[in-house]
């Protein structure tokens, strides 16, 4: 793991910005956030929360394996065309956030 911590670059996100949009953003990327609150919100019902995360915690990674389902794709085929590929979900931060 300790080969991974070089190749984590820095991303602040302002409270109420959203860190990616489903069905709008493209999978480019998983995160750990540094420091701060983000959650899964329901857009389309004044972005409800239903999943809340805070600093040490890692999120993103549940749309590579729902859009391999979705799409009937390996996940290295996902890997290959995460930039065609749109987000399942939405993450909004809850407060300013440092994402790695």
């Amino acid at each position: 793991m300790t080969w991974l911590c070089p190749l984590l670059k820095s991303n602040f996100v302002l409270e109420d910005d959203y860190v990616f949009y489903e069905d709008r953003d493209t999978f480019e990327a998983m995160y750990f956030i540094g420091s701060g609150d983000a959650a899964y919100v329901l857009p389309f019902r004044k972005n409800i929360v239903y999943a809340q995360m805070t600093t040490g915690q890692e999120f993103g990674h549940i749309d590579m394996i729902n859009i391999s389902i979705r799409n009937d794709l390996q996940i290295v085929d996902v890997l290959r065309h995460k930039t065609l590929l749109k987000r399942s979900f939405t993450v909004q931060a809850l407060t300013k956030l440092e994402l790695l």
